[in-house]
């Protein structure tokens, strides 16, 4: 675990690092919350699917580059997973993980000249890379026995998670630096959710919708 955490560490610093010392449009903090549409991607088409409706949170700080230009930084609480089951529901498998994600995307605003002007919206596209680390997990291929009951089996996943992502959203001013933040996401897993299953490399897949609030700080 110790190799792409610090991996992940120095790739957001090496980043980062050149944005705080060229960052003239100020830096911003801020908070934001809101539900995440979480499925599975990569199963056999003889598998049907089934999503889990979760929630997504946390915060954020974004380093201005320009008028169009910034980066962003986050650590966000994500509820990922799914279902695969088989037609006829004899045999599913469920999962249920929850995961510390760190994204880091660079953001570009169609601005305009009264951008920051309050009750001014401002149009945003998004685009990076995240990698997340599980907190929680709860994955279990269930089994109908045909009159004997339900069987229950513990299943492992990924500590690691990673991913592409792309997405777009409304900054609303609201004056003194401050503003809401509205952002709808796509986050695409690069890593098998759960390498041993016998159906293909699944991994994460997750729609998500946020509203924030942030607030400029330098």
């Amino acid at each position: 675990m110790r190799g792409p955490r610090i991996a992940w560490t120095g790739f957001s610093l090496a980043l980062l690092a050149p944005a705080i010392v060229s960052a003239q449009h100020g830096i911003s903090v801020g908070a934001k919350a809101g539900l995440s549409h979480a499925s599975i991607s990569g199963a056999d088409n003889q598998f049907g699917l089934s999503a889990r409706e979760g929630f997504t949170g946390g915060a954020f700080v974004t380093l201005s580059l320009s008028k169009a230009f910034s980066l962003q930084s986050e650590v966000l609480l994500t509820q990922k997973g799914g279902e695969i089951y088989s037609y006829g529901y004899r045999y599913s498998t469920r999962y249920r993980t929850d995961y510390v994600e760190l994204p880091l995307v660079g953001r570009y605003t169609v601005s305009t000249s009264q951008a920051r002007r309050p009750g001014t919206a401002t149009l945003v596209f998004s685009a990076g890379a995240a990698v997340a680390f599980k907190a929680a997990s709860d994955g279990r291929a269930l089994f109908d026995m045909q009159g004997m009951g339900l069987a229950v089996i513990p299943l492992k996943t990924s500590t690691i998670d990673s991913g592409l992502v792309a997405g777009a959203g409304v900054d609303v001013s609201v004056g003194d630096g401050r503003g809401l933040v509205l952002d709808l996401r796509y986050t695409s897993g690069r890593r098998p959710v759960d390498p041993d299953v016998a159906f293909g490399h699944i991994k994460n897949a997750v729609i998500s919708f946020t509203i924030g609030y942030s607030r400029r700080v330098g």
